[in-house]
């Protein structure tokens, strides 16, 4: 079956009404190749739902299944959709509660990056060689300190 063949069959079968699936049932063709054919003559689509059609879960619904405590897998299991789905319009919602920054752009990175070496408060166990190591204060004592200068990476 050549393309002029199949366009004539999409035409005809598109004048009928028929879906892109329900072409694809009657000619025997895949569904993709219905549509790339339907698209490269210009005719529209039969579906009665459009593809991308809005959720029908809102984030309302979302919100109240949160104060409910339930998890993402139960949220997704009520709604229908897929749990990656539920984890980003989670982030949404906190996005737009302010309880997550939106970019990184607004954060000062330099905060951010001493906030990685902040001091803990970590108590190691009582009877470990890390604790015999350690003062009261918690910090390790008396081990060597490796010490790294440009030289020393790179052979200078």
């Amino acid at each position: 079956m050549n393309s002029k063949q199949r366009e004539a069959i999409v035409r005809d079968l598109h004048a009928k009404g028929m879906t892109d699936v329900e072409m694809s049932i009657e000619s025997g063709m895949p569904t993709a190749t219905i549509w790339h054919i339907r698209r490269r003559i210009g005719l529209a689509s039969n579906s009665a739902s459009p593809v991308g059609i809005p959720s029908r879960t809102s984030n309302d619904d979302i919100r109240a299944w949160m104060e409910e405590g339930l998890s993402r897998a139960q949220m997704a299991e009520r709604s229908g959709l897929a749990v990656s789905t539920i984890k980003g319009r989670l982030l949404e919602i906190r996005q737009a509660n302010g309880a997550i920054p939106r970019t990184k752009k607004g954060s000062d990175q330099t905060q951010r990056f001493l906030s990685a070496f902040r001091p803990g408060s970590y108590a190691p166990p009582t009877h470990s060689r890390m604790a015999e190591t350690s003062n009261r204060d918690g910090r390790i004592i008396g081990l060597p300190v490796a010490i790294c200068t440009a030289s020393s990476l790179y052979g200078a």
